[in-house]
């Protein structure tokens, strides 16, 4: 029977309200009765019988996120001279649900505060009642069984989309990232192996053309701010899609149309179609929703020796162009949003014989970046530099 069996460790679990099922003289209590336990009367037992077990060491939290639900969890950690019998463990906490530390008493230390278990509500560690503060700190390492668990969480999500590439530095701990990086990868592609048999999608994409420094990356950076929506800027090198890490929005910033083949354009902004787009490391899958696409140079001058077909089915996935003006003294820009239409040799109405894109005006704006930029920021910098180098 389990009565007679030495208990090297326990996890114990006690509910802060229980209803006696029998008497219990030694308490007091009459069947039906409820009894309740304060975390300041087990934390008094534990000391009390750690005095009397030497080698004895307990972790004691009390779970209270849910009101309806406060319980306790007690983790013993006996010596070679302590051992307790089951029996004895029941005397001490009649109320409570005691059983072995199944994965070891680190795991079920690290349970305490939910530490392995982010769907779960996070408990902080200095919660924890302990005799044994040095041994409680090595405990919150998590050790390979915690660390195959959370792999699994986080590939399990990775898969079904909850967690983007761009998030896993700030979901993932650096001591998992390093211990499974490969596998973390790998997870990433067969999610996007996953992605591209689903062909239907729906993508936004909108051009900003004007000057440098009239406000096109501010405007693009705070659209995704009011949307609350993640963004990655793209810079105009070779390989337009190397940084994109599965964000909301994608902005190719100082785009040059120059920089990127018209077939690989056409992949990237299909607005109903996924499909791969070739990159240095691996081949990368747009998921987002939004492509804005920043320029200095006019959309009606793009791709001009390529195939006509194919130009003309790459305006047609631009949603709208917003033309801007110049900067004011003040830093506000006007700008035109432009619907795109071409005309051909075949068009009889428009009595054109070549072919010809116009932007035509659909409404007006006025963007003021000063609501999102620091117009003396670069001179304050510029001065804090220096006076530092000054009082080397």
């Amino acid at each position: 029977m389990r009565n007679n069996k030495n208990y090297r460790n326990a996890f114990i679990r006690i509910t802060k309200e229980n209803i006696a099922k029998v008497d219990n003289v030694e308490l007091g209590v009459k069947q039906g009765d409820t009894v309740i336990f304060e975390k300041s009367q087990i934390l008094e037992t534990l000391d009390e019988w750690a005095h009397r077990k030497k080698d004895m060491k307990y972790y004691l939290i009390e779970h209270d996120a849910d009101e309806d639900n406060i319980h306790y969890h007690i983790v013993i950690e006996f010596g070679k001279t302590s051992q307790s019998r089951f029996s004895t463990l029941k005397k001490q906490f009649p109320y409570g649900s005691i059983e072995r530390c199944k994965y070891g008493v680190k795991n079920c230390v690290r349970y305490l505060v939910h530490a392995d278990q982010p769907e779960k509500y996070q408990y902080s560690w200095d919660e924890i009642e302990t005799n044994a503060p040095t041994k409680l700190e090595s405990y919150k390492i998590p050790g390979r069984y915690a660390m195959d668990l959370k792999l699994k969480l986080i590939t399990d999500k990775i898969i079904s989309g909850e967690i983007r590439e761009y998030e896993i530095p700030k979901l993932v701990e650096p001591e998992v990232y390093v211990r499974y990086a490969q596998k973390i990868k790998n997870a990433l592609d067969y999610r996007q192996r996953k992605v591209l048999l689903d062909t239907k999608r729906s993508v936004s994409v909108i051009v900003l053309q004007g000057k440098p420094g009239v406000g096109k990356s501010t405007m693009a950076r705070a659209f995704a701010q009011s949307k609350g929506k993640s963004i990655c800027f793209s810079s105009s090198s070779n390989d337009i899609v190397q940084d994109y890490a599965g964000e909301d929005i994608l902005v190719l910033d100082d785009f040059d149309h120059r920089a990127f083949k018209i077939e690989d354009f056409m992949k990237l902004t299909d607005p109903h179609n996924n499909s791969s787009i070739k990159s240095r490391y691996r081949n990368k899958l747009f998921v987002g929703d939004t492509i804005i696409i920043a320029t200095n140079v006019p959309i009606t001058s793009w791709y001009l020796r390529e195939n006509q077909r194919h130009r003309s089915a790459l305006f047609r996935r631009i949603t709208s162009v917003f033309d801007f003006g110049e900067l004011t003294s003040e830093l506000t820009v006007d700008y035109t949003v432009n619907s795109i239409r071409e005309f051909d040799e075949n068009d009889p109405i428009s009595g054109i014989t070549e072919h010809v894109v116009v932007l035509v005006p659909e409404s007006r704006g006025t963007f003021d970046l000063k609501k999102y930029i620091d117009a003396h920021e670069t001179e304050k910098r510029k001065e804090q530099i220096i006076s530092e180098l000054k009082n080397l």
